[in-house]
């Protein structure tokens, strides 16, 4: 994809509309009147930039796990993050009307931050029970960095500083599960974009940035997630560092992508029923016309322990063309806010 039409891809945007939940369906996602184009104004400002001090060095001491330095923020400002925080309030609603509670620690978030609102109201849900570490993984659209990367950079953002969970992003660096991808990852949407909202709505939480490109095939995909899901429960080989507290896993993916709307629902349906029979074949052999990062679910759904039976709450579907009143839109992309309940 080139960077200016992704980079016009990004500044879509609009309101949510309804939701269900597989395997018991849920109604919601009421329609958010008369807020897109104050979305869309807010999102086509300048963003914030800025530096850091670099971080402390990761235990252990190794030369070879230097420090990145600081992410400048590009993506968000603050009037933009208020925004759409203030918007995420009745998303977080039809999050907790799923019924799923506390058992949640996997969502599926879009990375358009004018559908910003469902990471707002995503976070907003997972912070009921506050998690101390936040794993971000998407996908790396300009195949910028190595097929799987991390960083031990710290992110300025519009809401603040976040600092790395440098314990577990050592660990994927040492077992060479991961290669540091600073450098990509500092004009990377995906992840840079839902930092923002880690910092306003969970405080104090840390983030483990993880972006994985196109060609990441599903068996390293689930060997990923599973890997990860062994962190988080302390059961690793050898001495983990697990800090004590809740890990919370974050899956960025967009879905259609570049067609009408019309074309995009339907390629949403065939794309929501291939998750739903855990085809992963079907899912890794889509294109952007259905969604931009299978292995981001892979990744998710083998943390949450269901890859091989996919179990899942849609609490909202949106699609550009009906969040911005443009039903005649030639080309718009897709929004899901999933969430994965734990077994």
């Amino acid at each position: 994809m080139s960077s200016a039409r992704a980079e016009g891809d990004r500044l879509k945007g609009g309101r949510p509309n309804g939701g269900r939940l597989k395997g018991g369906r849920l109604k919601g996602g009421r329609p958010l009147r008369a807020i897109a184009a104050v979305v869309v104004a807010t999102l086509v400002a300048a963003a914030m930039v800025g530096c850091h001090p670099r971080p402390a060095e990761p235990p252990g001491g190794s030369a070879a796990l230097e420090p990145a330095p600081a992410h400048a923020d590009r993506f968000v400002t603050r009037a933009q993050l208020d925004t759409l925080l203030a918007l995420g309030a009745e998303v977080a609603g039809d999050a907790g009307r799923a019924g799923l509670g506390s058992t949640v620690d996997v969502v599926v978030v879009p990375h358009h931050l004018v559908a910003g609102h469902l990471v707002a109201g995503a976070l907003a849900y997972l912070a009921l029970e506050p998690p101390a570490t936040v794993i971000i993984v998407g996908p790396d659209h300009f195949r910028a960095g190595p097929r799987v990367g991390t960083s031990l950079g710290v992110w300025r953002t519009a809401g603040g500083v976040v600092e790395p969970e440098s314990d577990l992003v050592a660990a994927l660096l040492l077992e060479g599960l991961a290669e540091e991808a600073w450098r990509a990852q500092e004009g990377e949407h995906s992840v840079g974009a839902l930092v923002p909202f880690v910092r306003s709505l969970l405080p104090g939480a840390r983030v483990v940035p993880i972006t994985v490109r196109g060609d990441l095939s599903y068996e390293e995909a689930v060997a990923l997630g599973k890997w990860l899901r062994e962190w988080a429960d302390g059961r690793g080989k050898g001495d983990t560092g697990v800090r004590p507290g809740r890990v919370v896993l974050v899956a960025s993916v967009d879905f259609s992508h570049y067609l009408d709307r019309r074309e995009a629902e339907k390629r949403d349906v065939r794309t929501i029923a291939a998750l739903e029979s855990g085809d992963w074949a079907a899912l890794f052999g889509m294109g952007s016309e259905y969604l931009d990062s299978p292995a981001s679910l892979a990744v998710a759904f083998a943390f949450a322990g269901s890859v091989e039976k996919p179990r899942f709450a849609v609490v909202a579907h949106t699609n550009s063309a009906t969040l911005l009143g443009r039903l005649d839109l030639a080309e718009t992309t897709s929004h899901y806010l999933l969430l994965i309940p734990s077994p």
